[in-house]
């Protein structure tokens, strides 16, 4: 009688070793969980990665026509794949595959158990598994998972309130780290006076003492969109407890919802957000979240130490910079489009153009401006980009003016298409790095505030700080009387961001 063969494992049916594609999967992955982005966020990127595994893995096997030894060279190609763009990774990775295909195709071949040897690395594979299963436990990521499922996906729930009668649309247009005239004009030796009267002329009430509440991005918006100190935001609580434990995904959590959503929806409005590519601050549960589709921060940090991103840049420079040009650019049209589409309900539009901060991919005529190093794309100090400070001045100047002028554009079409006059805001979350230091931290507060509030003068003092914004306008418009938090400013703690020092008033 014979007796019948196992049947092998799907593994071993493949006609390529699985471990070199569930090797770049992982890493994809741990950087995911690491980052706190939405899954969202991440999908695009994570897919390209199982890809290039699988196509990495095929050509091993073609390559040396054997699944064994193709499965190493699969996982040496992934490798250079992720991690080429390092100096010297590349070659240190090179020798052993070129030793692979000499003892494949020379006169000698090893005596090894190849077989064995992939089974080894893939019982490794399967140990980091494990420990990003364990990290991504350890961080919350699965709840985080189920939660962008509920608020993020297509079956979240759309407010059924009956709005104010007259309500009007709201514009929040958000020019990241855009700094205060001040500022410009001492440091940058610039003068934005025309922005600021171009504002002036339209209605706006332009704030000449306006501050930031925090230093950075992550902190500013969790506080500005929840108004709230970041001490009674619950999803930061456990970070500023614990300031050197991962900020990711306690950010995501604090800006992907935060409470202006709740209570536009509450008042009847539409909400609609439109994404800057800062994924870990992208308010993402919002009715709807617009995306150009350009290339995103979580994708930028998977490829970064790439030998994809290094190659990228040698064939064609401005490859990444002309992503985050028409990112910029979308932005803007979006918010225009927006205003001429008609609807049924008012609208709360939150714009979050990811300039002029850094990376500087427009001169001031709008003509482009080419970076390629992603190791420091969003870097924006002499010490951190290793350009002159003249450099620096030149590409911070010249990126602001063009997002100067497109603001101005933008908001004649939007003040034409509306049918009824419509609340803008535009500000800044915080202004310029440059020659910030610890003794005039709050020169790095002083940011962009501007309101165009028809039949409600005076809504905002002249010092106004962030996290007060939404509780006046929100009380002077709908009477909701929200409770303000103090006007405390903050700088950067002994043990980092999210250790924060009052500085005043």
């Amino acid at each position: 009688m014979t007796v019948p063969r196992p049947r092998p494992a799907l593994s071993e049916r493949l006609p390529f070793a699985i471990y070199p594609v569930a090797a770049v999967l992982l890493v994809g992955l741990h950087l995911w969980v690491a980052s706190g982005v939405s899954p969202f966020a991440a999908v695009r990127g994570l897919l390209i990665a199982t890809a290039m595994g699988v196509a990495a893995s095929a050509a091993g096997t073609a390559i040396l026509r054997d699944r064994h030894r193709g499965g190493l060279l699969g996982l040496l190609i992934v490798l250079a794949i992720v991690a080429g763009g390092r100096p010297g990774v590349a070659l240190v990775l090179l020798l052993p595959a070129v030793l692979l295909v000499v003892e494949r195709y020379g006169p000698v071949h090893v005596a090894l158990n190849w077989a064995w040897i992939g089974r080894l690395i893939a019982r490794g594979t399967a140990i980091f598994a494990l420990a990003v299963v364990l990290e991504a436990i350890q961080l919350g990521r699965f709840g985080d998972v189920v939660t962008a499922l509920q608020r993020e996906g297509p079956f979240r729930t759309i407010s059924s309130v009956q709005p104010p009668p007259d309500a009007p649309d709201v514009y929040v247009l958000l020019l990241d780290g855009y700094a205060r005239g001040d500022i410009l004009q001492q440091r940058f030796a610039t003068d934005d006076s025309a922005f600021l009267d171009g504002l002036r002329r339209r209605g706006f009430v332009v704030s000449t003492n306006s501050h930031s509440n925090y230093l950075v991005t992550n902190l500013s918006l969790n506080s500005f969109l929840n108004y709230r100190q970041l001490s009674d935001v619950p999803a930061i609580e456990p970070l500023l407890a614990s300031p050197t434990s991962p900020e990711g995904p306690p950010v995501y959590r604090g800006a992907s919802n935060p409470a202006i959503l709740a209570d536009f929806r509450a008042l009847g409005y539409e909400t609609i957000a439109v994404s800057s590519g800062f994924e870990q601050v992208a308010v993402r549960a919002a009715d709807r979240f617009i995306d150009s589709g350009d290339i995103n921060e979580f994708e930028i940090q998977l490829l970064s130490p790439s030998l994809v991103a290094s190659l990228a840049t040698v064939v064609s420079p401005d490859v990444f910079s002309a992503q985050q040009r028409n990112r910029i650019d979308s932005i803007f049209r979006t918010v225009e489009q927006t205003a001429t589409i008609a609807k049924d309900r008012p609208r709360f539009v939150f714009a979050h153009v990811p300039s002029p901060h850094a990376p500087w991919v427009s001169n001031r005529d709008g003509s482009p401006r080419v970076v390629t190093n992603l190791n420091s794309i969003y870097s924006d100090t002499p010490e951190t980009t290793g350009l002159t400070r003249e450099q620096v001045i030149t590409g911070y100047v010249g990126q602001s003016e063009y997002v100067a002028g497109r603001t101005i554009s933008m908001i004649d079409t939007v003040l034409v298409a509306s049918p009824r006059p419509p609340i803008i805001l535009v500000l800044s979350d915080h202004g310029s790095s440059l020659d910030v230091t610890v003794t005039n931290a709050e020169t790095r507060l002083r940011n962009l505030f501007a309101a165009y509030t028809p039949g409600h003068d005076g809504l905002f003092p002249d010092d106004v700080t962030l996290v007060n914004v939404f509780p006046r306008l929100l009380d002077g418009y709908f009477g909701l009387h929200l409770p303000q938090a103090a006007e405390t400013l903050y700088t950067q703690g002994p043990r980092g961001f999210f250790d924060p020092v009052a500085i005043g008033p």
